[in-house]
């Protein structure tokens, strides 16, 4: 905050989070039916950007707190890569994967924030089209059948447009995507983050995070170690497969489906958590609706090249405008 303050920025309010960025029912509604949810953890965010009362607006992003909310609301959103922002200030959920984001209406507007936001910005420029690599495996599994016809015809424009794209064998294990262990290293370092607030106040918190925190307490602090090291061989596995498949940006849906109805699910982690857990940097495009409701294009970039993917994701939205 001292950062936007320092650059002039005025600030309208504090936007609406989840409790402790995890889960709760909040009042925040989404912009374009207010039946259903606008996201979460960070719905205030993208919802007061969605409804035109701010151009800038800040959130945070464990696992999908960003990328969905902003899918949701028709928004972009961007998440940079781990540690690039400094949490200052920022109560954590989970320090392993915790990332402050940003949410604006358009694509020129991200890039202008992020250049000022994001420490040594080094600007990026590129006169050939990036090669869009689309995962193999379960990964696709996680999406509805209009989700998945809507990113179909998206990755044909783009082929128009004189994209190469290629289907990549992931280097993960599917059944680390499709299983609990990054929720249960999410709660497993909430635990030991709340551990002293939550003697003294359990009785305050509410009952989703409660709840977490209770799994959390199971999770042997080996399991957590696991974990963590198991994150830097994904991250260098990805970039090792981007390499040798000769692809510069991941591609796929924001999330696996528009925004459901009512506000206890706020959205779904299948298309994200992993890009979260390597500490990849995506960033969610507003290209299109189904029945009314925004459904976000997603594009994830490399490790601390964060220059390059809002520069390409620039040309893939011309592209898409243009065709």
């Amino acid at each position: 905050m001292s950062k936007l303050r320092s650059l002039g920025a005025l600030f309208a309010g504090k936007t609406v989070t989840e409790e402790f960025a995890y889960h709760s029912v909040t009042p925040t509604r989404n912009p374009h039916n207010l039946a259903h949810t606008p996201g979460g953890s960070s719905p205030g965010s993208a919802a007061s950007v969605a409804a035109g009362i701010c151009s800038l607006a800040v959130g945070t992003q464990t696992l999908r707190s960003v990328i969905a909310p902003a899918s949701f609301c028709g928004v972009v959103g961007f998440k940079p890569s781990y540690q690039r922002v400094a949490l200052d200030g920022v109560i954590r959920l989970s320090p392993s994967f915790d990332t402050i984001g940003f949410f604006t209406q358009d694509l020129d507007s991200m890039q202008l924030a992020s250049s000022h936001l994001l420490p040594d910005w080094r600007p990026f420029f590129s006169d050939q089209k990036p090669t869009l690599g689309v995962p193999n495996g379960i990964y696709m599994s996680f999406m509805s059948d209009e989700v998945r016809g809507v990113f179909e015809h998206q990755l044909q424009s783009l082929e128009k447009a004189g994209y190469t794209i290629r289907n990549v064998d992931m280097p993960w294990d599917d059944a680390f995507l499709a299983g609990d262990a990054m929720i249960r290293m999410v709660q497993g370092e909430m635990a030991q983050l709340h551990e002293a607030w939550f003697k003294q106040y359990e009785h305050l918190y509410g009952p989703s995070v409660k709840a977490a925190i209770q799994k959390g307490q199971t999770v042997p602090v080996e399991e957590l170690e696991q974990y963590r090291a198991g994150q830097i061989k994904v991250r260098m596995d990805l970039e090792q497969t981007k390499q040798k498949n000769g692809v510069d940006v991941w591609v796929s849906p924001s999330q696996g489906g528009v925004a459901p109805i009512g506000f206890e699910r706020t959205g779904w982690s299948g298309m994200t958590a992993i890009w979260s857990y390597a500490g990849l940097p995506p960033i969610s495009l507003p290209l299109t609706k189904i029945d009314g409701l925004p459904v976000g294009f997603q594009c994830i970039g490399s490790f601390g090249n964060d220059e390059a993917l809002l520069f390409w994701t620039k040309e893939m939205e011309q592209s898409f405008s243009a065709h």
